[in-house]
């Protein structure tokens, strides 16, 4: 009987290990998730209006940077800034920016941008 015991206790123990082991390999796949940070901030501020200029230059159009009204930051594998933009005119605009780490930050990519207003897209971060 105790060798029944034992090999249960160790099937179970392995069993256990190997799920342990998947969780954080699996964990490792997905991206943190974004945190929310002081829209006020020097970095958050650069990156709100290189979102608005690289805006400008692929639209051609003339949006004139305020504000910052909400941010967040997520780090994995490159720095990803989504930032709630307002713009001349009270208009809002949500975008994404990405930024390499550490030396690299200075490579900046606009990923999306969007009018907040535009009712295709719907912006769940919001609150109404």
């Amino acid at each position: 009987m105790d060798c029944y015991r034992f090999y249960h206790l160790l099937l179970v123990a392995t069993m256990l290990l190997v799920l342990v082991a998947i969780s954080i390999v699996d964990a490792q796949d997905y991206p943190p998730r974004f945190l929310e940070v002081d829209p006020k901030d020097s970095e958050i501020i650069e990156n709100g209006k290189f979102a608005i200029d690289a805006h400008n230059v692929k639209e051609n159009e003339n949006l004139e940077y305020r504000s910052v009204l909400r941010a967040e930051k997520q780090t994995w594998h490159r720095l990803k800034f989504n930032l709630l933009i307002n713009t001349t005119g009270n208009a809002l605009y949500q975008t994404f920016v990405l930024t390499g780490l550490g030396k690299e930050t200075k490579d900046k990519e606009l990923g999306s941008f969007w009018n907040v207003d535009d009712p295709r897209h719907f912006i769940s971060w919001i609150d109404e």
